[in-house]
């Protein structure tokens, strides 16, 4: 059975990877790309925060649009870029 969370140091080694999305939610359309800015969490269940780089907005928007992601959903909606 796979974890639903990250270990503290699971989530650490995320922080400054490249990610994109492999489907749309939450109004980021597929294939967006974003990068792992923080940790968040306590006690072994630890998620990332990916802030989005949106290229195609209709207006420019002042503050980043930040998600937060659960091992499980890193997992099954972001694929990482290596570059």
């Amino acid at each position: 059975m796979r974890s639903e969370y990250f270990s503290e140091k699971e989530a650490e080694s995320k922080i400054n990877k490249l990610v994109v999305t492999l489907r749309e939610f939450s109004g980021i359309p597929k294939h967006t790309a974003g990068k792992v800015t923080r940790i968040y969490g306590d006690k072994d269940k630890y998620g990332v925060d990916i802030e989005w780089q949106l290229i195609h907005e209709k207006r420019p928007r002042y503050k980043p649009i930040v998600d937060g992601f659960s091992k499980l959903e890193y997992e099954e909606f972001l694929q990482e870029i290596n570059l």
